[in-house]
């Protein structure tokens, strides 16, 4: 009897535990219909925001106009263009009131005006007077917030595939963390070609980085030019003072940028000076050379003999190619050869 009274008490026990077992199968049923539902409003969500972006977006408003540049940027990759800015408006106050972001084939390219003119090399035509755009003003409603006021969605030209649209210079951009990335891989000698193969790979394809290898190696570019190794500045300069201390006619100059960093040089020789003097005639001027470690323009003041030789008449290490530079340079020059010279400077010629 007691043998039995304990088999039926095991039988009650395991009919207990199937029914506990029966409790968790079914809570999990929930759980995993919880799960699923909450999947799908989210695949839903992510749907609608997708088609929000893809279709008009007036209406859209934002306390910083960046934000609603970028929302116009993401529905260009979506849909298959590029953008760029086109009109820029202020208030008498200097505040942003307008803004007018354009498909990048909007306008016409301009014929060249001289029958004569040569081009270089081929352009493909990339302007079709394409009339989409996107117009933001500071609302009228709500103060401080800027609202999409139009918005044209109708392209006159096919657009991009999505999985190629990543190549448009809109969508092409280095996040901050793959700036630390390549900087980190730079400084452990590591090319900017190398850097992107491997960021290409990590992020699981060159369509999946979000910039080409051209934008790497442009980037890691300005890194070299903003940034020269403080002792190569220093040696540099000890070089510079020392032929100044050995020649009482040597002349050089240097400039700093806003950070105090060396960022362009001049320097000549009696020599060059005396060159001038004599053969100053006809001067060429030359800024296509670039130095291989920091990626600096080697400016030379060039000219000819009476032998028909190159002879230099000064030469700069530039870190930029924009005007103040060239004003700098120049400035720099005349003074370097001094007021006795200066009436050899009559014209000066451009080639583009």
């Amino acid at each position: 009897m007691m043998t039995d009274n304990a088999e039926e008490t095991n039988d009650d026990t395991n009919t207990g535990g199937s029914n506990s077992h029966t409790q968790n199968d079914d809570s999990s049923s929930v759980n995993v219909e919880q799960r699923s539902e909450n999947t799908l409003q989210i695949m839903s969500s992510a749907q609608g925001d997708l088609d929000n972006i893809c279709g008009s977006l007036v209406g859209e408003k934002d306390e910083d106009i960046e934000k609603l540049m970028k929302l116009y940027s993401e529905h260009a990759k979506k849909v298959g263009f590029s953008v760029r800015k086109s009109t820029t408006r202020y208030n008498s106050n200097g505040m942003l009131v307008s803004r007018v972001m354009v498909c990048s084939c909007q306008g016409l390219r301009k014929n060249a005006s001289n029958v004569n003119e040569v081009r270089k090399k081929t352009v493909l035509t990339t302007r079709t007077d394409c009339k989409a755009f996107l117009r933001i003003k500071l609302s009228t409603s709500d103060e401080g917030l800027y609202e999409v006021k139009e918005h044209v969605l109708e392209h006159n030209h096919p657009l991009t595939r999505e999985e190629l649209s990543y190549m448009h210079r809109s969508n092409r951009t280095i996040s901050d963390e793959n700036a630390v990335i390549i900087e980190d891989m730079l400084s452990s000698g590591i090319g900017a070609t190398d850097a992107y193969r491997y960021m290409a790979q990590e992020a699981g394809g060159e369509d999946m980085i979000g910039y080409t290898k051209r934008d790497c190696i442009n980037y890691v570019n300005r890194l070299k030019i903003l940034t020269i190794e403080g002792g190569d500045a220093q040696t540099l300069l000890n070089i510079l003072e020392d032929q100044s201390a050995e020649n009482d006619d040597f002349f050089y100059r240097v400039r700093l940028d806003e950070d105090g960093k060396l960022s362009h040089v001049f320097w000549r020789d009696s020599m060059m000076k005396d060159d001038f003097t004599i053969f100053g005639d006809v001067m060429v001027f030359d800024t296509t050379y670039r130095t291989n470690k920091y990626n600096l323009i080697c400016a030379p003041f060039v000219g000819l003999n009476n032998y028909k030789k190159n002879v230099m008449f000064g030469c700069a290490f530039l870190s930029n190619e924009k005007i103040e530079t060239f004003v700098w340079l120049f400035e720099t020059f005349k003074k370097s050869m001094g007021v006795e010279v200066l009436y050899h400077c009559l014209q000066i010629r451009t080639w583009q």
